[in-house]
C-alpha cells in the first residue's frame, strides 16, 4: 500500500515537471514553490478540476491549478478546494499571516493537526455534504472531523450546547471578588483625507467587573467558553450570550456555530486532556493577537489579584503565546504563580476554576460600525500595567529626544498600496521608519515614550500608545470601510492621554464581504501632508 501511494506520488511530481520542462519562467516558478507543491500533492486535498470550474480564467494563463494558487490564487483569496477559505484562515489564524507561509500549506502541515478549521461554517458544510439530519442535534458527539476529511483523526468533533450568560448565573457564593464598572471620557477627535469629519466626545460606561469560582467544569483552549458537560450540556460566555442572535456581530471563536436562538455548536479536538485541580482562566479567542493579549487578557489578570486566590493555583494559558506576551505576563505575575498551557481546541476538565471576567468589549462586526457604548477599554486596569512598565524601563527615565515615527506594516491584511511613496515623504520631514515586529516589549515602551508624532496604519502595533507622553500626538492610517471600528484606538487613547486623530484612505477593493473592512487601500500623499 506505501509503495502504491510512493509511486503515483512520484507519477503526479512527474507529470507536473513535464509539464513546464520547456517554458523556463514556469520552471523558475516551480523551484520556488517545489516544498508547497510537494506537500499538496501528497496530501491530495487540493482539488484541480473544482478550481478550474470554479475560476476559469485559469485555464487561459498556462498555468498548473497547484502552482495558479501558490503564485496568484492566494493573493486574490482563491480556494484550493470547495471548503478551505483561504482569505478566511489568514483573519482568524494572526500568526500564520505574520509568517508569511501559504495558508493551506500551513493548514496541511500544522493546522489540522492542532485543531484549526479551515473555514467559518465547518456545520454549515458538514449539512452540505448530505447530513441534513443534523447529528449534532441527535446525538451527543458529532463526528464533524471524517465528515470533512474522511480518515484524518487530528480533526474537531463538536457538541450542541445551550449558551447562557455566566454573569446571569452566578450565586453569590460563587462570586470571589466583584467591583462597579468605571465611567471614562472619550475626547473628540478628527476625521482627514478621503473622508473629513469630527468624532464628537462621548461617555462610556463598563460592566461591573467579578472573578467566580465554579466547580467542575470544562475550559476550551484558545477560547472564553466554560463548559458544563453535565446532562444540561451548557456552555457559558458573556459576550456571545448577549450578541449571538444579533446579525451585526460575528462569532469569534472559529470552532462555534450557531444553532438556534438560544443553542449553538462548538467544535474541539477529539481527546479529551489533562484533569486539572484547580486554575485560573486567562485564555481568549484572540490572544495571539498583540492588542487583544494587552488590551483583553492582562487586565483580567490584575483583578485576579483582588480576589486574594491563593499563590499556588496556576494560570491556565493558552499555548504558543510569543515571547514579548509571556514576558509581559511574567512582569504581572508578582505571586509567581506556575503556569499551565493549554492547546488550542483542547477541553480540560477544571474541578476549581476562577474565572475573571471580561474587562474590555470589542465586537467583531464586519458590515456596520458598532455603537461607540458598544466598545469599551479597561482604561483603569491599562494605566495600571503602563506604569508598572514605565517606571522599571530605564531609558524611560532619561531625557531622550523626541522623535518621529513611522510604524510600517511589512505584510498582513490592510496594507498601504503606495507606502513606498508615503514613507519618501515622511522622511523628508524627519520620521523614523520603524518596524516593532523584532522588538523586545521594553524597547518598545522605551520607543513610544519618546515619540513626538506617530504615523501608523490602524493595528496591533499602535497598542503601544499606551506607552506614549501625554503630549505625544497619533495620526492613524486606516480604509474608508464604513464598519472601521475607529473607537477602539479612541479608547485606548485616554490610558494615555494622546491626541489621536484618522486619516482615511481609499479601498482598493481586493477584498469582498465579508471581510472588506480588511482591504488594502491608498493613501492621498497631498493631502497627508496638509494634515501634517
Amino acid at each position: 500500500m506505501k509503495k502504491a501511494i510512493r509511486r503515483s506520488i512520484s507519477v503526479a511530481v512527474a507529470l507536473f515537471k513535464r509539464r513546464f520542462r520547456y517554458k523556463n519562467q514556469y520552471k523558475t516558478l516551480y523551484n520556488k514553490h517545489k516544498s508547497d507543491i510537494e506537500t499538496i500533492l501528497k496530501s491530495g486535498k487540493f482539488d484541480a478540476d473544482w478550481y478550474l470550474t470554479q475560476y476559469p480564467e485559469v485555464a487561459s494563463t498556462g498555468l498548473d491549478p497547484i502552482l495558479h494558487y501558490l503564485t496568484i490564487g492566494v493573493k486574490d483569496g482563491r480556494f484550493p478546494n470547495s471548503f478551505f477559505d483561504t482569505r478566511w484562515y489568514l483573519l482568524t489564524n494572526s500568526d500564520v499571516s505574520a509568517s508569511g507561509m501559504n495558508p493551506f500549506v500551513h493548514y496541511l502541515h500544522n493546522g489540522a493537526a492542532e485543531g484549526r478549521l479551515p473555514n467559518p461554517n465547518p456545520y454549515d458544510m458538514f449539512v452540505a455534504e448530505g447530513n441534513s439530519q443534523s447529528p449534532c442535534l441527535k446525538g451527543p458527539l458529532l463526528n464533524l472531523g471524517d465528515a470533512l476529511f474522511p480518515g484524518d483523526p487530528t480533526l474537531a468533533h463538536g457538541r450542541k450546547f445551550e449558551l447562557r450568560s455566566l454573569r446571569g448565573s452566578l450565586q453569590k457564593s460563587s462570586l470571589r471578588f466583584c467591583r462597579t464598572g468605571d465611567v471614562y471620557q472619550v475626547p473628540a477627535s478628527q476625521i482627514m483625507g478621503l473622508n473629513s469629519a469630527g468624532l464628537t466626545r462621548y461617555e462610556t460606561t463598563l460592566p461591573d467587573t467579578y472573578v467566580a469560582l465554579l466547580s467542575s467544569n470544562c475550559v476550551l483552549g484558545r477560547s472564553r467558553f466554560i463548559i458544563n458537560t453535565s446532562a444540561d450540556l451548557l456552555a457559558f460566555h458573556d459576550e456571545l450570550s448577549v450578541y449571538l442572535n444579533d446579525t451585526r456581530v460575528t462569532i469569534k471563536d472559529i470552532g462555534a456555530k450557531k444553532v438556534s436562538k438560544n443553542s449553538i455548536f462548538i467544535g474541539f479536538k477529539r481527546e479529551f486532556s489533562a484533569h486539572i485541580a484547580s486554575g485560573i482562566h486567562l485564555m481568549h479567542e484572540y490572544s495571539h493577537n498583540y492588542f487583544h493579549f494587552v488590551v483583553e487578557v492582562l487586565p483580567r489578570l490584575l483583578n485576579v489579584k483582588q480576589a486574594l486566590v491563593a499563590s499556588n493555583v496556576p494560570y491556565l494559558v493558552d499555548e504558543n503565546l510569543h515571547q514579548n506576551f509571556l514576558y509581559l505576563l511574567g512582569r504581572l505575575n508578582k505571586e509567581d504563580r506556575p503556569v499551565i498551557y493549554i492547546k488550542r481546541n483542547f477541553l480540560h476538565k477544571v474541578d476549581d476554576l476562577f474565572f475573571p471576567s471580561d474587562t474590555a468589549q470589542i465586537l467583531d462586526c464586519y458590515e456596520q460600525n458598532p455603537d461607540p457604548a458598544e466598545t469599551y477599554l479597561p482604561v483603569s486596569e491599562l494605566a495600571v500595567i503602563r506604569n508598572l512598565l514605565l517606571s522599571s524601563n530605564a531609558d524611560c527615565s532619561k531625557t531622550a529626544r523626541r522623535r518621529k515615527i513611522y510604524l510600517s506594516r511589512s505584510r498582513g491584511l490592510r496594507m498601504i498600496v503606495n507606502e513606498s511613496e508615503l514613507i519618501q515623504q515622511l522622511l523628508s520631514r524627519g520620521f523614523e521608519i520603524i518596524s516593532t515586529e523584532e522588538l523586545s516589549i521594553d524597547a518598545q515602551v522605551a520607543l513610544f515614550h519618546s515619540a513626538e508624532v506617530i504615523v501608523a496604519p490602524s493595528g496591533a502595533a499602535l497598542t503601544n500608545i499606551i506607552w506614549c507622553q501625554r503630549d505625544c500626538r497619533v495620526l492613524v492610517l486606516a480604509s474608508d470601510h464604513p464598519a472601521l471600528n475607529l473607537n477602539i484606538w479612541r479608547a485606548l487613547a485616554c490610558v494615555s492621554g494622546v491626541q489621536i486623530d484618522f486619516f482615511l484612505g481609499r479601498r482598493s477593493y481586493r477584498l469582498t464581504a465579508p471581510w472588506a473592512m480588511h482591504d488594502d487601500y491608498t493613501i492621498d500623499i497631498q493631502q497627508l501632508k496638509e494634515a501634517l
